[in-house]
């Protein structure tokens, strides 16, 4: 009994040792780094950034591993910047060499959700958005070996 339990033990130890897990708190640094990145791509402007009171205030960033390599992408949700008229737009960004770089952009996102599927290695995207007032799309985005793209 005691040999089975230890061997159970030993089983679920490898186990989450062989998946590496993401730290679930985006540093303050990554969330201004990210910021940064999205003012230069003009998703929003600075005075937004600055108006909202800081990168922290203006977006809401989760990390999440798209690609299984054990390096973080991130989720990025506009909270006081990239709000839509109705529903906020959401980006993915990945880190690179000398910052970051975009990834997927959704304007008005409604719901995204991980496929079972993947394309390049990355997970496979299905995403609902505002088309309309009240009416919304469905659509599946798969990554092309460098960013997202709807299919």
């Amino acid at each position: 009994m005691k040999q089975s339990a230890l061997l159970i033990m030993l089983i679920l130890l490898c186990a989450v040792s062989a998946f590496p897990q993401l730290e679930k708190k985006v540093s303050a640094t990554i969330y201004r780094g990210i910021v940064k990145q999205m003012v230069a791509d003009n998703a929003f402007t600075s005075d937004c950034v600055r108006e909202a009171g800081g990168a922290t205030k203006a977006v809401t960033i989760e990390q999440e591993d798209l690609n299984r390599d054990g390096k973080p992408e991130f989720f990025v949700v506009g909270k006081s910047c990239g709000l839509g008229p109705r529903r906020a737009d959401a980006w993915y960004y990945r880190k690179t060499g000398d910052g970051y770089e975009q990834i997927l952009y959704v304007n008005q996102i409604e719901d995204i959700r991980k496929l079972k599927t993947r394309t390049k290695g990355y997970v496979n995207l299905k995403v609902t958005s505002s088309i309309g007032r009240d009416t919304f799309g469905g659509y599946t985005y798969k990554f092309d070996g460098r960013r997202y793209r709807e299919q």
